[in-house]
């Protein structure tokens, strides 16, 4: 860049601002809190152009100290407080808000979508959603034979319906120290098992923070000043243990996308199943699958690095069953 790649676009006194999301280029919402604990009151910031000019307002009571902010798109996001038993969620862009109780301290959410997120408490109970943060269920708790009984969590990240990666730290019965935990799941949040960090043999400390951008590459920060990346080499993922009662091609994620996106897929029986790429104009242009399939979930990395932007059909055959996915790629 040559020269500085961050700017500062507002300072306010007093202020502790937590958490970011954009939810277009424009449209930014920060949340926070005053500095002082007994004028610990919410705070939401927007920008609706780009940063130019910002709006705050207190939000929720004066004891809320907003340390979470999430949105899917420009209009559905939720917002949590580490200091109460509360998520509040938006159908509106953040003009309107309406709170949810919920079975204990969330120490993170994630969502995917306008109805389904996953939240983890600090004992490592692990519960969805499928209405939007309205209802909650317990699906799991991410307990680990070989270490102290479960994960001590503080951050979780959803990429589907499928996967997900939670972050934080674990101990040992016998041993004071903390270790770095991440923990990844790919039944939607049931099972999880510990992943590898690094090489490094004591790997001290704790993950703070993780963001997953897709299936096959996400970041973690740690405490100790270490940085974290995750990538995928092979082009094919692999294959969940999870039965499939019928045939489906799923919606490719992310979508849109650039230059790769992972498209997933169903098989009720062993069969033959062909994958192809179409332009616009129902020209082939790649061909990704075209083998002898065992049941269950299948899953696929197509990088686009070498296609020109626009719209593309995913067509799946298989037998007598065909389907066609939309998908977006945008340079």
């Amino acid at each position: 860049m040559g020269g500085i790649s961050w700017l500062e676009q507002l300072s306010i006194a007093n202020r502790a601002f937590l958490s970011v999301a954009a939810m277009t280029a424009k449209k930014i919402t920060a949340v926070g809190a005053t500095v002082r604990p007994f004028l610990n009151s919410g705070k939401i910031l927007q920008t609706v152009d780009g940063g130019l000019h910002w709006n705050e307002r207190t939000f929720a009571d004066s004891t809320s100290r907003l340390q979470y902010v999430q949105f899917v798109d420009s209009l559905h996001g939720w917002i949590r407080s580490p200091l109460i038993s509360k998520i509040w969620r938006t159908l509106d862009g953040s003009r309107t808000w309406e709170a949810f109780l919920t079975p204990g301290d969330f120490a993170a959410v994630s969502f995917i979508d306008q109805v389904k997120g996953w939240a983890i408490r600090s004992n490592a109970d692990v519960y969805q959603t499928s209405n939007g943060a309205m209802t909650w269920k317990r699906i799991a708790s991410i307990w680990d034979q070989e270490r102290d009984p479960f994960l001590h969590p503080s951050d979780i990240s959803f990429v589907d319906s499928l996967q997900g990666w939670a972050f934080g730290d674990y101990t040992f019965f016998y041993l004071p120290y903390r270790y770095k935990g991440i923990y990844r799941t790919i039944d939607g949040g049931r099972t999880w098992k510990r992943e590898q960090i690094s090489s490094d043999p004591l790997n001290w400390g704790y993950v703070a923070d993780g963001e997953m951008i897709d299936a096959t590459h996400g970041w973690a920060v740690c405490n100790d000043g270490k940085v974290l990346r995750y990538e995928l080499i092979t082009e094919v993922a692999e294959k969940p243990l999870q039965n499939s009662k019928f045939f489906s091609l799923r919606q490719n994620y992310p979508n849109p996308f650039n230059p790769a996106t992972m498209i997933e897929y169903e098989v009720a029986h062993r069969a033959m199943v062909r994958i192809a790429i179409h332009d616009i104009l129902g020209r082939e242009v790649a061909q990704l699958v075209n083998s002898e399939h065992a049941p269950g979930v299948h899953r696929f990395r197509f990088n686009a690095s070498n296609y020109s932007s626009g719209v593309y059909y995913i067509i799946m055959k298989a037998g007598t069953f065909s389907e066609t996915k939309p998908m977006t790629l945008f340079k």
